[in-house]
C-alpha cells in the first residue's frame, strides 16, 4: 500500500465526505481548530492499487521530555476496499504516521469501522464518547415527540408556557457563554476547557459550528455548542445556569435544535455521549444521561479508544507515568 499527504481542502472533504455517519473531528475544519492550538495537523490518504483505502486526520500531541504521539479522532475513516484488506490497511496506518511525523511513541484512534484490538492494538479509556444518542430525523415532528419520554414533553410545553425565547449566539456574547460554561463546570463536578480553547474552536470551525442560546426575560439560561457537518448534527457542548430551572430552558432548546435539523435535511440528531447500558446510577455522566435519553433515540456504541506503540519502551513509561 502507499500513502500521501492531502493538502487540498476540496480534495480532503471529497474523500471524507463519504463517511457515515459523518466524523466532524475529521473534517478540514476541525483539523485547522487544533493547528491553532499549536499542533501539527497531517491529513492522509492511504491507497491500494491507486484508490483510497483509509483517510486520516492525524494531530500531533507534545507530551513531556520531548516526546509526542499521534491522535486520530474518530479515525482513521476506512473505505469499503480497505475494510475487505484490513490486514494490509491498519499496519499502513502505522508506516504512513512514522513516515510524517518526528518519532512519536505511539498512535492513537477510534475508528468506528473495525475492532483494532484485532490488530494488537491496546484498548484504553475513551477519549471521545464510544456510546451515543442518535434520534433519526426521517420521521415528522409529531412521531419524534411521541417517541420521548412524557415528561420531556411535558417540560418542552412548560419552556413554551414561559416563553423562553431561542436564538443564536450574537458576535460579542462569548462571555455569557464563558460564564455558563464555569457555571456548569462549578455545579457539576467537571473540568472543562480552558476559555482559549472554546473561543478558538468557535474562530476556526466555524462554518460548521453553531452556538445557540436559550433566554427568559433577558437572562441566558442554557447554550448548545453545535455542530452541523453532513447528515449529522451533534451536540458537541452544552451548557445552563443555575437560575431559573423551573422553566426548562434546556428541554426547548433541544427540541429547536433537533426541529431545525430536520428542516436543514439532517438525518440524525446526535447527543454525544451518554452512559453504556450497564453503568450504574454512580456514573459521573448518570444525570445528563437521564436527560439526554429522554428525548428518545436510539443507542450506538463504537469499539472506542485504541493505542498502537511505536516504541515500546516508552510508551511503558508513558503508562506508568499516566496510570493509562
Amino acid at each position: 500500500m502507499e500513502y500521501k499527504e492531502i493538502k487540498s481542502r476540496q480534495e480532503w472533504q471529497e474523500l471524507v465526505g463519504g463517511a457515515r455517519p459523518s466524523q466532524f473531528l475529521q473534517s478540514w475544519s476541525w483539523g485547522k481548530f487544533q493547528e491553532s492550538l499549536g499542533r501539527k495537523v497531517c491529513r492522509i490518504q492511504i491507497e491500494r492499487d491507486g484508490e483510497a483505502a483509509a483517510m486520516a486526520q492525524a494531530v500531533l500531541h507534545n507530551l513531556p521530555l520531548g516526546l509526542n504521539y499521534v491522535y486520530i479522532p474518530r479515525g482513521p475513516l476506512v473505505t469499503p476496499m480497505g475494510a475487505n484488506h484490513l490486514s494490509e490497511t491498519v499496519p499502513a496506518l502505522a508506516g504512513a504516521i512514522k513516515n510524517f511525523f518526528p518519532h512519536p511513541i505511539f498512535i492513537r484512534t477510534e475508528s468506528t469501522e473495525y475492532d483494532p484490538s484485532e490488530f494488537g492494538w491496546r484498548k484504553i479509556k475513551d477519549v471521545q464518547p464510544s456510546h451515543t444518542l442518535m434520534v433519526a430525523l426521517d420521521k415528522s415532528e409529531e412521531d419524534i415527540l411521541g417517541a420521548m419520554h412524557q415528561k420531556t414533553r411535558y417540560n418542552i410545553r412548560v419552556a413554551k408556557r414561559h416563553g423562553v425565547l431561542i436564538r443564536k449566539m450574537e458576535p460579542g456574547e462569548f462571555d455569557r457563554l464563558w460564564e455558563l460554561i464555569e457555571m456548569t463546570s462549578e455545579r457539576d463536578d467537571f473540568r472543562s476547557h480552558a476559555r482559549e480553547y472554546y473561543k478558538k474552536m468557535i474562530e476556526n470551525v466555524g462554518d460548521i459550528l453553531e452556538v445557540w442560546f436559550a433566554e427568559h426575560e433577558g437572562k441566558v439560561l442554557a447554550a448548545n455548542i453545535m455542530i452541523n457537518y453532513g447528515e449529522v448534527a451533534t451536540y458537541l457542548h452544552g451548557a445552563s445556569s443555575r437560575e431559573h430551572r423551573n422553566v426548562m430552558a434546556p428541554y426547548l432548546l433541544h427540541w429547536e435544535m433537533i426541529k431545525k435539523a430536520k428542516a436543514e435535511g439532517r438525518e440524525h440528531y446526535d447527543f454525544w455521549g451518554v452512559t453504556p447500558e450497564d453503568a450504574g446510577p454512580g456514573h459521573p455522566w448518570a444525570g445528563i444521561s437521564r436527560f439526554k435519553r429522554g428525548f428518545g433515540g436510539t443507542e450506538v456504541s463504537y469499539p472506542g479508544t485504541f493505542d498502537f506503540a511505536l516504541n515500546p519502551f516508552w510508551y511503558f513509561l508513558y503508562r506508568l507515568r499516566t496510570g493509562k
